[in-house]
C-alpha cells in the first residue's frame, strides 16, 4: 500500500432539534479538487466528507460525515488505520453546536428564541497535538484583515502550510484572494486562483517535504 492522504471538504451540520441545524455555504469543491488531484498522482485518497451535492470521483475512500465531532472522530480512525503521511484540513465545520438539542421540533410559539452555544472540537488542533501528525495543511477563511488573521491563526497552530482565502470562495470554482504561508515570516500571495490550481499547489509543496 502506498503513502495516504487525508482530505476534509464541506460543511457540518449541528442540529438545533431534528429539523433545523447550524451550517454554513460550503459546498466541499476545494477538498474534492484536492482528492481528485491526490488521485492522479497515486495517492491514496481517504476524503472524510460534510453534506454536500458534489459528487466525489471514483478511486477514493468516502467517509460521509454530518457534525463537526463525527468529523473528527471519523479523522481519528481514519488516521489509526491508514497512517496517513499527509492530511488537508479544507473543510469548514461548525465551531459553535446548541449546548442543548432538542427532541422533536422547536414550537413556533414565542416571539424569541434564547439559544445557547457552546464551542465543537477543533479538528486541527487535535491533529497537531498527536505524537507524530502527519504533514499538515490547513486553511483559514476570514472575512477582515486576512493576512493578520491568518498570521494568528498559523502561530496558535503551526501548520506545515495555511492557506488563507476570502468566504467570497464557498461555492465558487475560484478561491479568491489566496495567500500560501509557509511559516509566520514566509508568506506567499497567490491572488485569485482556480480551486484545481491550489490543490495543485498544495500537493506539490506537501509532497517536497521529508
Amino acid at each position: 500500500m502506498g503513502d495516504a492522504l487525508l482530505v476534509t471538504a464541506g460543511p457540518t451540520r449541528e442540529y438545533l432539534d431534528d429539523v433545523r441545524y447550524l451550517s454554513n455555504a460550503s459546498s466541499g469543491r476545494m477538498g474534492i479538487c484536492l482528492a481528485e488531484e491526490a488521485l492522479k498522482r497515486g495517492i491514496e485518497v481517504h476524503l472524510v466528507l460534510g453534506p454536500t451535492n458534489i459528487k466525489p470521483p471514483e478511486g477514493i475512500y468516502v467517509y460521509p460525515v454530518v457534525s463537526t465531532e463525527e468529523m473528527l472522530n471519523v479523522c481519528f480512525e481514519v488516521y489509526s488505520r491508514h497512517l496517513p503521511k499527509w492530511a488537508v484540513f479544507s473543510a469548514a465545520p461548525c465551531d459553535f453546536q446548541p449546548k442543548v438539542r432538542v427532541q422533536g421540533k422547536i414550537k413556533k410559539e414565542e416571539e424569541k428564541l434564547w439559544l445557547e452555544l457552546v464551542r465543537t472540537p477543533d479538528i486541527l488542533e487535535s491533529f497537531l497535538n498527536l505524537p507524530s501528525p502527519p504533514r499538515i495543511c490547513g486553511f483559514a477563511l476570514e472575512s477582515g484583515n486576512l493576512l493578520e488573521q491568518a498570521k494568528r491563526k498559523m502561530e496558535r497552530k503551526p501548520v506545515d502550510l495555511l492557506v488563507a482565502n476570502s468566504p467570497k470562495s464557498f461555492c465558487e470554482d475560484t478561491l479568491w484572494d489566496v495567500h500560501f504561508l509557509y511559516s509566520l515570516d514566509q508568506v506567499e500571495r497567490l491572488g485569485n486562483l482556480p480551486k484545481r490550481e491550489v490543490a495543485r499547489r498544495i500537493l506539490d509543496y506537501l509532497l517536497s517535504l521529508p
